[in-house]
């Protein structure tokens, strides 16, 4: 159907069907995981900026006649399918705890949790209330602590999650294939994926990709470690790692080393 776009002007606090046509081109893009409700609130100005940043256009998160023509275009220059690269978009991403930063140096699982949440504007649970509910001690995380983390989330935001564990194996016939149907999963705005990985060949630790690239064959990875940041917190960085790094982490895991969490 698409937008009428002369003279539009949709921002925070406009309702109506146009907001509701809005959401459902969003929602197509893999932007707008929210209701379909005609309500343009916080999730929608999130979704409308995103979109506006990876399109080149002004962002601004109001929806005006430039950026209402683009999403009436049916090409998507952030699509994975045609460019190769795949996003997961809406993470917490300046430095330090409870953003890009894990809090301490066992609660990589809690921290991964809250990433993941992050993309469905779940930000009320902060990593010290994920640690609690899964049971994180100086050992780490289990994976049985995570899906009751998750569980918790899901009773407490009203939302209903799905976990899934899976092998790096179940994602394909090839290793090509498999990087690219996890970035055809990351790009969707109601899925996240949690890594679990032998870090540097020597430490178990679960983390979040922010991107997939299969022009050059790397990720790019919401590394939750670094410097510190105070009080035995970290900065976390952005951390580009070629697929065969990611390969020997994963054959360092004995378990099932993805999560693939569905919010709905």
């Amino acid at each position: 159907m698409g937008l009428t776009c002369e003279n539009i002007k949709l921002q925070k606090g406009s309702q109506g069907t146009n907001v509701k046509e809005l959401q459902t081109i969003l929602k197509n893009k893999g932007y707008y995981a929210g209701k379909i409700d005609g309500d343009y609130g916080n999730f929608t100005v999130e979704a409308v900026k995103q979109y506006q940043k990876d399109n080149g256009l002004s962002v601004d998160g109001w929806v005006g006649p430039i950026t209402c023509k683009k999403l009436n275009t049916n090409t998507n220059s952030s699509s994975g399918d045609t460019t190769g690269i795949y996003t997961s978009r809406n993470h917490h991403e300046g430095a330090g705890c409870n953003k890009r930063g894990q809090c301490n140096k066992t609660c990589c699982g809690p921290h991964s949790i809250r990433q993941s949440n992050s993309k469905q504007d779940i930000d009320q649970f902060y990593e010290s209330n994920i640690s609690g509910w899964a049971g994180t001690t100086s050992n780490g995380t289990s994976h049985m602590g995570i899906q009751t983390a998750l569980y918790e989330v899901a009773r407490r935001s009203g939302r209903k999650i799905n976990i899934e564990w899976k092998n790096f194996s179940d994602m394909g016939k090839t290793t090509s294939e498999r990087f690219r149907n996890i970035g055809k999963l990351i790009e969707k705005q109601n899925i996240s994926v949690i890594w679990h990985v032998l870090y540097r060949n020597k430490w178990g630790h679960y983390e979040v990709v922010k991107q997939v690239n299969m022009n050059n064959n790397s990720l790019i990875v919401l590394n939750s470690l670094g410097n510190g940041c105070g009080n035995g917190s970290y900065c976390g960085y952005l951390e580009t790692r070629s697929f065969n790094t990611m390969i020997q982490y994963l054959n360092g895991i004995s378990q099932k080393s993805l999560a693939i969490i569905t919010y709905e």
